[in-house]
């Protein structure tokens, strides 16, 4: 019999899409599927959902966040395999068909298999295909390239390295890949098998308080396994983040403290020319920032 895959998905607020998510699973050309969905809305009872596989849907009392609700599901999945998909993504019908495949061609030392994916903001389409497998360790720290929506990961080495931080108000997914390659090899289907929706206002990728205290906390979690080039780019990132936060910290000493590491990085010589200049100025270099990241 072929292995079972438990799909988690943590929702909050977002039935349409959630519809749109579930239907994405219920048309995997896969056939050993369960669906945990993990609702993190206390002030709303989720409807029935009709699907082909089996669906249960796990109910919380009170808001808890994204990585508590994807552990929820975690915790209550019985599968081989698990999957993540948040609520606003869906994926191609022979995703989890050929990730199943590739996984089980691989040795038990590769943890998980991910693949690219596509994807859709308001005025604009993009789609990645990366191709790093293997020990990856040292690119994942240096970027998180693994989207969010395409690994299928053994159960067994969730149960080793642990599942989501929650005390991250972000880089939550790119923290669990860390802790994942340090451990294992990663395996890729460099193809797109995932859509991403990016054209809503509440994702974290655009709460910049959010992601400048979690990048704080991954820096902490794991600066002492990146090499210079790494530790300055991501303390870069740091500094781009806290501009738009009206924070206490000054961004200019995290470019300071990035040129230390790497006294190459010119993006951060960019920014520290660009904040002595007026504040219209600043406006435009918060406008193009997450083009630098």
């Amino acid at each position: 019999m072929i292995p079972k895959v438990s799909v988690v998905i943590p929702t909050y607020g977002r039935l349409d899409s959630l519809r749109r998510a579930i239907e994405s699973v219920d048309t995997q050309t896969y056939d050993n599927i369960e669906i945990i969905v993990v609702d993190d809305d206390p002030d709303r009872t989720l409807p029935d959902f009709e699907t082909d596989s089996p669906i249960r849907i796990i109910e919380h009392t009170e808001n808890r966040g994204a990585p508590v609700a994807r552990n929820t599901g975690i915790t209550n999945s019985t599968g081989t395999y698990v999957a993540l998909l948040d609520d606003d993504d869906e994926w191609l019908p022979q995703k989890l068909d050929r990730q199943v495949d590739k996984l089980r061609s691989l040795p038990d030392s590769y943890a998980m298999v991910y693949s690219g994916a596509e994807f859709i903001r308001t005025h604009s389409t993009t789609t990645r295909k990366p191709s790093f497998e293997g020990d990856i360790l040292d690119g994942l720290l240096y970027s998180n390239f693994i989207p969010s929506a395409t690994p299928l990961i053994r159960r067994r080495c969730l149960d080793r390295v642990g599942l989501f931080d929650p005390q991250l108000r972000s880089k939550q997914d790119h923290d669990l890949w860390v802790r994942i390659a340090e451990k294992y090899r990663i395996g890729v289907l460099p193809t797109v098998l995932a859509t991403i929706h990016q054209d809503h206002e509440d994702r974290i990728s655009t709460d910049s308080l959010r992601l400048y205290q979690g990048m704080k906390k991954f820096l902490k979690k794991h600066n002492k396994k990146m090499n210079s080039r790494t530790l300055a780019v991501n303390i870069h990132k740091l500094g781009v983040y806290s501009l738009p936060t009206q924070i206490s910290d000054d961004p200019q000493k995290y470019f300071i403290k990035s040129l230390r590491h790497y006294p190459l990085n010119i993006p951060a010589v960019l920014y520290l020319i660009a904040l002595q200049f007026p504040p219209i100025i600043k406006k435009h270099i918060l406008q193009i920032r997450n083009s630098c990241l």
